[in-house]
């Protein structure tokens, strides 16, 4: 009986040494993403308005990195993601539609729950 209370703990032991080796060294996140680098704020010249989009599923810094990486890869863009929120406030220097800030945020496979403008 004791032989099997101690391969029990061994096995249970061993399953959470993997499981931080596994977290500890993957390229991916607590989410399934890539990890992102760090994102340094995007400045713009002459913002002509902003808006704010609400935006599903993001859970960790790395999802907001990921957002963040998208909004500002659209010219004329810059964005400030809040993960306490779940909201992106975007600033941009010309006219910018609904769907193609729908399709940046759905790219970097987040969704988009609405726009206010």
């Amino acid at each position: 009986m004791q032989a099997v209370w101690i391969a029990l703990t061994v096995l249970i032991v061993g399953g959470c040494i993997w499981s931080l080796i596994r977290r500890f060294t993957s390229k991916k996140t607590c989410c399934g993403t890539e990890k992102q680098p760090r994102i340094r704020a995007k400045k713009l010249s002459a913002p002509i308005g902003s808006l704010t989009v609400k935006i599903g599923g993001m859970r960790c810094e790395n999802c907001r990195r990921s957002v963040t990486a998208a909004l500002d890869a659209l010219d004329g863009v810059a964005a400030k993601v809040s993960l306490e929120n779940g909201t992106a406030r975007v600033s941009f220097e010309r006219p910018l539609s609904d769907e193609e800030l729908a399709q940046a945020v759905e790219s970097a496979g987040f969704e988009v729950l609405g726009i206010r403008r």
